[in-house]
């Protein structure tokens, strides 16, 4: 489902499962190489998104009817949306930004090429709902077979193998 320019990976798990360490630790590696990348998160938390503005000049576009709200100071621009936006629609806007790898953290019911993050044993349906998995990374208690799906598998403390193996046999092969 990757569009345009921009090389889509997700990274799924459950809570506490290490997937904003290792959409962390790629970001840090990947603009070391010199890439422009970016994040789609999804909040998997109850209720919506906090945005923190209250009382500003965007807070009282908002509460007046705008459907999109967008403020640039410093270098840092904001955009708040009250429209739900559908996955596509979402990846058109990052595309507008020139990216070359966007990270997605969670969205489960959308399929992109995707590294499970194996926390239990009672996690292995990630595995088995994906059609597209890259690799799935294990902590110590999880009993996952080394040949379940020919997926590459990688234990949470081998850090080095699986960003070495990320980056540059999947991301940087990903053909735009």
């Amino acid at each position: 489902m990757a569009m345009g320019r921009m090389r889509t990976i997700q990274i799924i798990g459950y809570k506490n499962s290490g997937k904003t360490t290792l959409v962390s630790r790629l970001l840090s590696v990947l603009q070391k190489k010199g890439y422009k990348a970016g994040t789609l998160k999804h909040h998997g938390h109850a209720g919506p998104v906090k945005i923190g503005d209250e009382g500003t000049d965007t807070y009282k576009h908002r509460e007046a009817g705008a459907v999109v709200t967008g403020v640039e100071g410093g270098g840092i621009f904001s955009f708040n949306s009250t429209k739900t936006l559908s996955i596509t629609e979402m990846l058109h806007v990052y595309e507008t930004f020139g990216l070359d790898f966007l990270l997605i953290e969670g969205f489960k019911e959308y399929q992109f090429p995707r590294v499970i993050l194996l926390k239990s044993d009672d996690d292995f349906p990630l595995i088995d709902a994906s059609r597209l998995p890259i690799a799935a990374i294990k902590w110590p208690n999880v009993t996952l077979e080394k040949e379940y799906r020919n997926i590459p598998q990688f234990s949470i403390d081998e850090k080095e193998r699986y960003i070495s193996y990320l980056v540059n046999d999947i991301l940087l092969k990903v053909k735009r």
